[in-house]
């Protein structure tokens, strides 16, 4: 028997509280995965979730959470648990149609809901051929690394990303 490592505690509470949310009917939950990668020894966990009252199923939240060797070896080895943790990132899909207006208000929004505290990268893509639709990833990055000390931050965490989704459900019936 062993001891979890910190990505497992935390997984085992972000799956928990997201599926609370969607047995609650606040969302639902639209993939999973659960990877080991034993080339590079890493771990990988991501869920992906959608308003349960958005009709617009293409805007969805994905959280991942994921764990390198590195990771793994200053928690076990090194006995460092300041250092030692997990990094999670929260991304946002939907379409947009104005780069410039729509990247702008994304970002000022996100940045109102979340406190202006992770950091927030946009990269906008089209498929070739139907260059009116333009499909926005929303990246939220907390620049460190997380471990159990922060559990009890996921619940605000998942209400952050139900009032970003709430966002992106507003802002995409004005935009289309």
């Amino acid at each position: 028997m062993f001891d979890p490592t910190i990505y497992d505690n935390l997984k085992v509470v972000l799956e928990g509280k997201i599926y609370e949310h969607d047995f609650s009917g606040d969302i639902i939950i639209t993939n999973r995965e659960d990877i080991v990668d034993l080339a590079t020894m890493s771990r990988m966990f991501s869920i992906k979730f959608t308003l349960a009252s958005s009709q617009f199923k293409h805007q969805h939240c994905e959280l991942v959470l994921s764990s390198t060797m590195e990771d793994f070896a200053t928690e076990m080895l090194d006995e460092n648990e300041h250092d030692a943790g997990c990094s999670l990132y929260v991304y946002f899909h939907s379409k947009i149609r104005d780069v410039e207006k729509d990247c702008s208000t994304i970002q000022r929004h996100l940045n109102m809901i979340w406190n202006g505290r992770p950091m927030i990268t946009q990269k906008v893509s089209f498929l070739y051929g139907n260059d009116d639709t333009l499909l926005n990833e929303t990246k939220l990055h907390f620049n460190r690394k997380i471990n159990e000390e922060q559990i009890q931050d996921v619940p605000s965490l998942l209400d952050y990303c139900i009032q970003s989704l709430t966002f992106f459900h507003k802002h995409y019936k004005r935009s289309n």
